[in-house]
């Protein structure tokens, strides 16, 4: 048992350079660390971090999952 959170849009899209860069903290874009962050503290709590779908000009997915309670990584 597990919940998944998707967040979706149906904007520009990236091209894969462009969500690698994302999760990449040597070669991420100028600007915040939200992302960055997230992603770690995710990966540390759960062992998995954020997934990221995109394709220009179709739009992004950003999805994570959260396992049932007591199945976290410790």
């Amino acid at each position: 048992g597990s919940v998944l959170f998707e967040i979706k849009d149906d904007g520009r899209g990236m091209d894969e350079e462009e969500v690698n860069r994302l999760l990449d903290h040597d070669r991420r874009p100028k600007g915040g660390i939200g992302l960055l962050n997230t992603n770690r503290r995710l990966t540390q709590r759960y062992g998995q971090g954020l997934k990221i779908q995109s394709r220009v000009e179709a739009g992004t997915t950003v999805s994570f999952v959260i396992p049932e309670r007591g199945t976290e990584v410790r």
